[in-house]
């Protein structure tokens, strides 16, 4: 036997890299890089990935051996391993922990027993794309190498049409497919619109899965038995062995960005990956962000632009009430927040059997909590901004979920009352249900929705026209159709 000896980046919480040694058989050239192991560290044991081979090192003490080389888990290729020390010195993070993404939270056992998250659906043909969606795929297909390419449509320009062309194509050449969309995006009407494409080729990965789930969606690709992996952020860290193109939709949003531990951006870890790898990563928008414009316009990136809405959508006519010009008093006693104009819309809607959507992006019943006595708010300790009050007497930080009990007497000059201003999504279906109780009314905000067989739920109701009001946050606004 004869030893060898690795650099190795153990998931721990430490900068630094270590020397272990390895006893191999002689003559035994193996490459073990991007191999996960098990080390001992400090009496205990802990995981890591095998950077590279070195010469033994000029100490005095005893350099421990590795304890087991990992048979089950994937070696991840030189590209991902300087793509993932790329995002260690950017994001400043442990190399050790930031590999540690790369692998699934369980181990492969009881894969047999997986069940799909996608939607029941039959397969269908491509549509015929428009000649500008036919001008986008050309371009993008035709640029080879590494290219990043800004998507900028309107709404209902159709650009999931041209994203899932640029897929075939590249399932077509035996290439696999990433998929980045915002959390909130990913609801069953998006993914079934994919599985109708291109049936079970497809892996989810999302928060709302339990570990088991994600563990067998992982594994589902890197055993390529799926071809396309959709999900929010976190399934950018999935090794893929032949990834062809990467999409990133809906590029402008925040929810891309991860603010505990890595704290990294999605779609600017996806484009090194991209570069890496030498292949293109299409950044979808109708509202791109500045810097993606601004690069657009520098010649960074190459701009593809559908100006229309397909087939006979419109864009719909957008009405703005300055509620300073309400006569008062007003003809009807209705809420502060609603306007004569929109309240009579409502009506017309629910006479006319059809639909109604409230968006606002605020949770809870009020804002802020002001006493007009000594003009004192309810802020939150930590985050310096107004508690959002909920239920009639609960306040809570939407940013780091401090809450307390409102008082009926304030905190500050013991003699006023706190009043709530403003409103949110809970007062809006309270108030709705008063001047409308015959309405068949549904909120969709994080308050109300808590898992994913709830949404899944409230969506088919409205699909199914069960719902007259939809009222909610930012979760309505995702292309619900």
């Amino acid at each position: 036997m004869r030893e060898r000896y690795f650099d190795v980046a153990v998931n721990t919480p430490l900068f630094q890299t270590f020397t272990y040694r390895l006893s191999t058989p002689p003559g035994n050239t193996d490459s073990l890089l991007g191999r996960m192991v098990r080390v001992p560290l400090r009496r205990q044991v802990a995981e890591g990935v095998i950077l590279q081979e070195t010469t033994k090192p000029d100490v005095s003490f005893a350099i421990k051996e590795i304890h087991e080389i990992s048979a089950e888990s994937p070696t991840l290729s030189p590209p991902y391993l300087q793509w993932l020390k790329w995002i260690s010195d950017y994001y400043v993070y442990p190399l050790g922990q930031t590999m540690g993404l790369m692998f699934p939270p369980l181990e492969k056992g009881g894969k047999s027993r997986k069940q799909s998250p996608l939607p029941k659906v039959e397969k269908r043909d491509f549509a015929t794309l428009t000649p500008a969606q036919e001008v986008a795929v050309r371009d993008i297909l035709n640029h080879k190498g590494f290219g990043v390419h800004l998507l900028h449509g309107i709404t209902g320009s159709g650009k999931t049409e041209v994203y899932l062309e640029l897929l075939k194509n590249k399932l077509a050449s035996g290439q696999q497919a990433l998929v980045l969309v915002p959390e909130i995006s990913l609801t069953p009407q998006l993914l079934r619109r994919f599985s109708e494409r291109f049936g079970d080729d497809i892996a989810v990965i999302h928060s709302h899965l339990t570990d088991r789930e994600k563990t067998n969606q992982w594994w589902s690709l890197v055993d390529k038995e799926k071809k396309i992996l959709i999900g929010a952020r976190s399934a950018l860290f999935c090794p893929f062995e032949n990834l062809g193109i990467i999409v990133i939709d809906e590029e402008h949003e925040t929810s891309f960005k991860q603010d505990e531990k890595l704290k990294y951006h999605a779609r600017d870890c996806a484009i090194m990956l991209a570069k890496t790898l030498g292949i293109p990563v299409v950044l979808g928008s109708a509202t791109p962000s500045l810097e993606s414009w601004n690069n657009a316009l520098e010649g960074k990136y190459k701009l593809h632009t559908l100006p229309d809405r397909i087939s006979t959508g419109k864009v719909p006519d957008i009405a703005i009430v300055d509620m300073r010009k309400e006569e008062e008093p007003r003809n009807l006693d209705l809420p502060a927040w609603l306007s004569e104009k929109l309240y009579l819309k409502i009506k017309e809607r629910l006479k006319n059997r059809e639909q109604t959507a409230l968006f606002l992006n605020r949770r809870g019943l009020s804002q802020a909590i002001l006493c007009r006595e000594c003009g004192c708010t309810y802020k939150c300790p930590n985050c310096d901004v107004s508690l959002s009050l909920h239920a009639s007497t609960h306040l809570v930080c939407h940013y780091c979920g401090y809450h307390e009990d409102l008082t009926k007497i304030c905190k500050e000059c013991h003699i006023g009352e706190p009043k709530p201003l403003g409103v949110g999504t809970e007062k809006v279906e309270v108030e709705m249900k008063n001047l409308f109780p015959d309405a068949r009314l549904i909120r969709l905000d994080r308050d109300e929705i808590t898992t994913r067989e709830h949404l899944e739920d409230a969506i088919a109701k409205i699909e199914m026209g069960a719902v007259d009001i939809l009222i909610g946050t930012q979760m309505i606004a995702k292309g619900l159709d």
